[in-house]
């Protein structure tokens, strides 16, 4: 779970706790997140640092501990864990709109260097991110269409595919022949 050392604070209605997370980390500090235990303790939290400090950050509830973490608003993306796996059998997230999971594509590619391609789940009402080969060239929508577009070479995924599938289905034929 989310234990680990607390601290305190002040804010104009007396003390609240400061308690710091064993489990999860800010990904760019590294450091340990504050976590709160309701979602009210995470508002009044985030009331707090905007009079105090002048930066917006929203609360959302933690995937991996249960707890009520602060994002700043700038890195804030509406998503929730979706029934669909990735390739390791782990549960995607789900974006609820084609703009969160832009901001969150953006926000890996800057901090990673990572690009990223935006599909609707064919199971739920959102979005999920995806790899993309790394020498792609096109631009996403073509690549979520279908179209293939390595150094400069476009070519339709689905007829490439479909060529492939009859190319392996000939090899099998005459192996056993």
């Amino acid at each position: 779970m989310a234990r680990g050392k607390n601290r305190f604070k002040r804010n104009n209605n007396g003390i609240f706790l400061l308690k710091e997370s064993d489990t999860c980390f800010g990904k760019i500090s590294g450091k340990p997140l504050k976590y709160y235990n309701s979602e009210i303790k995470a508002k009044e939290a985030a009331e707090y640092f905007r009079s105090i400090y002048g930066n917006e950050q929203v609360p959302y509830l933690c995937d991996v501990c249960g707890y009520w973490h602060l994002s700043p608003v700038d890195r804030q993306t509406r998503c929730r864990t979706c029934s669909c796996l990735d390739s390791n059998g782990n549960p995607k997230q789900l974006y609820f709109t084609y703009h969160d999971a832009k901001k969150r594509r953006n926000i890996i590619a800057q901090e990673k260097g990572i690009n990223l391609a935006i599909y609707k789940c064919d199971s739920n009402e959102g979005y999920h991110l995806t790899h993309m080969h790394k020498d792609y060239n096109g631009d996403y929508e073509d690549y979520l269409n279908g179209e293939n577009r390595y150094n400069g070479n476009t070519q339709n995924l689905g007829c490439l595919t479909t060529a492939m599938l009859i190319l392996g289905f000939v090899g099998v034929i005459f192996s056993i022949i």
